[in-house]
């Protein structure tokens, strides 16, 4: 088990330090109210909120721009806004970056922090805050806190077609947004040009999820040692089928993600002919065999060099695999706790497809303790293809 804890340190470590940027099209907006156009690091809400990473050009280093420094800045493509203002939350008074979701005769923004935060700018320049505390749990009874639908029908008590809608509101940004932009259309009835603003893509926390399919082809190895037998099996070839679920966050790294891969397998072959097998001696006749399906989890952290159309992929992390022998001879040992390094590329052919191959190493050299099967040990090595949507 110290091998597995130093794997996961290692790993672990790794990801912290091989965190990519994440740099998008875009511009600042100075003090003066000037525009400078270039890139800028798009990374968590909270990041976000406290500074600025630009840079003119992508081989020039980032300069760090905080709330202080500049009035906002902007990206072009995903359209997120982020504005320097002045806020107080619990009696402290701070200057960050807020996202400005939507700018009309009312204006709103989003903070991120403990909770979130939606800041509605009056006509006169005033803010108005609401926020939603977490779920709260006494006994067996879940409580909510509701109290931004009472602040909703408050702040909006002159105009009921929004007040009565209250209590139906979520508390997301999709739903705030609907809420300032219906008070716009009903306050502007001038006929003067209204300009509202605001994110295309509300409640987007920046996490990806992709899935993939892959089959493959599996040689494994059985070795049997215990107090009754020594012996190793031949390695046997056999097809592996398998899915991948992969999460990732662009705006923390897009590099770095965490996999969880389920596969199947065909898990057979036959022992060396010297094996003592409950001290029944297997000499010069025909070995014993067996058959069974291989069921393996594993749970990988994966790095991907983006750069290329042909992106080059390792992984590594924990494995576990069960084997459900035919007949139920109870002749192999069930469970397993290993690990898997793999390597590989994925091939893009559309903005989020792939198609990929691995090379895997697959290896279970942990006990279980027991005197039936001591320090019996399997073996995965495979080659897998699968496309990614």
């Amino acid at each position: 088990m110290n091998k597995l804890l130093i794997l996961f340190i290692t790993l672990c470590l790794s990801t912290i330090l091989c965190a990519q940027s994440n740099y998008e099209y875009g511009y600042i907006i100075t003090n003066q109210q000037d525009t400078i156009s270039g890139w800028i690091n798009l990374r968590t809400n909270k990041n976000n909120q406290k500074r600025c990473e630009f840079k003119s050009d992508l081989n020039l280093a980032a300069k760090i721009y905080l709330p202080e420094d500049i009035a906002g800045y902007r990206f072009t493509n995903s359209g997120k806004y982020y504005v320097s203002r002045e806020i107080r939350i619990n009696e402290t008074s701070q200057k960050v970056f807020l996202e400005f979701l939507v700018k009309g005769i009312m204006s709103l923004y989003y903070y991120e922090d403990e909770v979130d935060y939606y800041f509605f700018e009056k006509p006169d320049g005033k803010m108005e805050i609401i926020n939603q505390q977490p779920e709260r749990i006494e006994g067996m009874v879940a409580y909510q806190d509701n109290k931004y639908k009472r602040q909703i029908q408050y702040l909006f008590r002159d105009y009921q077609s929004i007040a009565q809608k209250a209590d139906k509101l979520k508390f997301d940004q999709e739903s705030m947004i609907g809420v300032v932009e219906e008070y716009h259309k009903e306050v502007c009835t001038t006929g003067e040009s209204c300009i509202i603003f605001k994110n295309e893509h509300p409640d987007d926390n920046g996490l990806r999820c992709k899935f993939s399919i892959y089959t493959g082809l599996q040689i494994s190895t059985y070795n049997f040692d215990n107090y009754t037998q020594v012996a190793q099996s031949k390695s046997n070839a056999s097809p592996v089928l398998g899915v991948q679920v992969n999460l990732m966050n662009p705006r923390w790294s897009n590099s770095i993600s965490a996999l969880l891969d389920v596969s199947f397998s065909q898990f057979k072959g036959n022992l060396s002919k010297l094996i003592y097998y409950r001290y029944i001696q297997y000499i010069g006749i025909e070995a014993p065999t067996y058959e069974s399906v291989a069921s393996s989890i594993r749970l990988g952290v994966k790095y991907t060099y983006p750069k290329y159309k042909i992106s080059p992929t390792v992984e590594a992390g924990p494995a576990y695999t069960f084997l459900k022998e035919k007949n139920e001879t109870n002749f192999l040992r069930h469970s397993y706790f290993g690990y898997y390094f793999a390597a590989g590329a994925d091939y893009k052919i559309k903005t989020s497809h792939a198609i990929f191959i691995r090379l895997v190493y697959e290896n279970y050299p942990f006990t279980d303790g027991t005197e039936i099967y001591g320090n019996d040990k399997i073996s995965f090595p495979h080659i897998k293809a699968g496309y990614t949507f």
